[in-house]
């Protein structure tokens, strides 16, 4: 009985605390050689928590030439979500919905989101997903979206955040590889 289980159960996603880069899953458990350097053991963090503007932003699609019910749209798109991405959702009818709530969470990504680029990004990513939804149902159709810009505000108190950023952090990783390269001849001879 739907109605009875906890209210986290009854929606999309079980709640994670912790994530790897392999899934939300632990113990960790490597799907194969990556680094899971920017990830794993990580707490996931909301738009409140991030630095830059927060931006709400809805893309939708009409399935033009698609008869599919709603609960076999969600079926599907549950089943499938990842096959559907380029290499809260809400969906009314023949129209699918992603609606994301978007917060930079340092000050390196908000730079990249003002020039624009953080938002192409997202925007394709979304695009994309739910051009491939459609063509799953085998439908037609053209992606709409909506942008409001709900906190103009940056939260300079999660300015530290800068010290997760992924690209600063792997940047890192990798000009110090030489380093480790080193360091693990000198403990093979001794």
């Amino acid at each position: 009985m739907e109605q009875n289980k906890p209210m986290i159960a009854r929606f999309w996603s079980r709640l994670w605390k912790l994530i790897s880069g392999f899934g939300f899953a632990r113990p960790r458990q490597q799907a194969g050689p990556g680094i899971n350097l920017n990830v794993d053991g990580r707490q996931l963090s909301s738009p409140l928590r991030g630095f830059g503007q927060m931006w709400q932003k809805t893309y939708r699609i009409r399935l033009e030439g698609a008869s599919v019910d709603p609960q076999d749209l969600v079926k599907a798109w549950k089943e499938n979500f990842p096959q559907f991405w380029p290499e809260g959702n809400r969906f009314y009818g023949r129209v699918a919905q992603v609606q994301a709530l978007i917060r930079d969470n340092d000050p390196l990504y908000e730079i990249s989101f003002r020039l624009r680029f953080g938002h192409k990004v997202e925007d394709a990513f979304w695009h994309q997903t739910l051009k491939n939804l459609a063509a799953y149902f085998g439908a037609g159709g053209n992606v709409t979206q909506e942008v409001v810009l709900v906190d103009p505000r940056v939260q300079w108190s999660q300015a530290g955040n800068l010290w997760h950023n992924a690209a600063i952090r792997t940047g890192m990783y990798l000009a110090l590889a030489p380093v480790r390269w080193v360091k693990g001849i000198f403990k093979r001879e001794t």
